[in-house]
């Protein structure tokens, strides 16, 4: 999922993201692990803001870049949705 340089910075990526974790939480996802190019920080801080959590960072012989993979927790307080990072 990815959305295209000259829509960024509109807020379509959060939306994209409250889509998709509102999806899975209904389909009964307690977990959310996903990856990204490990060397964009621009990347990394917008999954921080959404609370994801760095959990591991791997080299693949296939890729020419490292791969950083985050997590984040899928909670329902009070019927209300929300997502948590994990610890």
């Amino acid at each position: 999922m990815a959305v295209i340089p000259e829509f960024r910075g509109f807020g379509y990526g959060n939306l994209l993201m409250d889509y998709t974790e509102m999806r899975l939480e209904e389909q009964g996802v307690k977990l959310i692990e996903l990856s990204i190019v490990a060397k964009f920080e621009k990347l990394q801080r917008f999954y921080e803001r959404l609370g994801y959590i760095p959990k591991d960072k791997k080299s693949f012989p296939s890729l020419p870049f490292e791969v950083l993979f985050k997590t984040i927790m899928l909670i329902r307080i009070w019927g209300l949705f929300s997502a948590m990072p994990t610890q």
